[in-house]
């Protein structure tokens, strides 16, 4: 079996890396499974330096090592290192990967369930995998069509991966920067009618979303760009949960948000059919393996 591992850092060394490092001292527990460990940099500054030292210091050997500085879209990352020939497991940079999590990876690998969704825990409470919006206490396999959880630590198959390719074009919905891409691929494995999870194993989460201080502490940035991922959402997947979304989150953040920024991010998605990051054209450099 082959497993293909995508870890995307930002603002962080390679070493400095909470998933890179906790994957690694985990990396024998994967039970007879070739893999490769996809570390993508997407800035704001390079990790050219560090690679060769990196690679040279660690007996697992199997790296493809990629940059881009412009901070491009998840999505546009997440399809860019996809491998369609085998499962693919995808992880931000700052989670703590458990010798559980992988022994539950392997239970999932011996069986027939396409997607493999971890418990998330975030301040002491289960988050994800929700089902018809409801986090619950799952194990095993789960057969829903309602599943939403996020990317990290997600393992989806190859034959789930061609069907979403043949119905979208690509997996990741190209239009979304970084929140909704977890949600909008939930979406589209929904409209296949795709229902076989299988959730195991718990990784703790430092969610976004989720503030011990509420509303108020969440950063601007990450304010606005939900908001751009529930206006995104309510264009073009027109679910009527996206729209009651948006309506409850102008409310909660209605002190924070003017109105004409609110009208220039709706006309700005038409416009642009998208996120307007999801335009820009950036360069993408592989530092291991070394070309020749």
């Amino acid at each position: 079996m082959k497993l293909n591992i995508v870890i995307v850092l930002f603002n962080k060394a390679i070493c400095q890396s909470k998933t890179v490092n906790s994957l690694l001292d985990n990396i024998d527990s994967f039970f007879n499974t070739e893999i490769t460990v996809c570390i993508w940099n997407n800035g704001p500054s390079s990790i050219r330096d560090e690679v060769a030292a990196f690679i040279d210091s660690q007996t697992f050997k199997n790296f493809v090592v990629c940059e881009n500085l412009s901070n491009s879209p998840l999505s546009f990352v997440y399809n860019s290192m996809l491998n369609e020939e085998c499962a693919n497991i995808y992880f931000d940079d700052d989670t703590f990967v458990t010798q559980e999590y992988v022994l539950s990876v392997n239970d999932f690998m011996k069986g027939d369930r396409e997607v493999f969704l971890p418990s998330i825990v975030s301040l002491n409470q289960r988050r994800y995998p929700k089902v018809n919006k409801v986090a619950g206490d799952f194990n095993g396999e789960l057969s829903e069509l309602s599943v939403v959880s996020i990317l990290s630590g997600l393992l989806i198959k190859e034959d789930t991966i061609r069907r979403l390719k043949c119905k979208f074009g690509d997996v990741f919905d190209h239009r979304f920067n970084i929140y909704g891409v977890d949600t909008t691929l939930f979406y589209r494995l929904k409209s296949i009618n795709f229902d076989r999870y299988y959730v195991g194993g718990i990784l703790e989460h430092d969610l976004s979303g989720v503030s011990a201080g509420g509303a108020q502490y969440i950063s601007m940035f990450r304010v606005r760009e939900r908001l751009w991922d529930f206006t995104l959402q309510t264009i073009f997947y027109r679910k009527l949960g996206a729209l009651l979304g948006l309506i409850q989150f102008l409310k909660t953040y209605k002190s924070r948000l003017t109105i004409s920024f609110v009208f220039e991010v709706f006309v700005k998605a038409l416009f642009y059919m998208g996120h307007p990051n999801t335009k820009k054209k950036s360069t993408t450099h592989t530092l291991f393996p070394y070309n020749e």
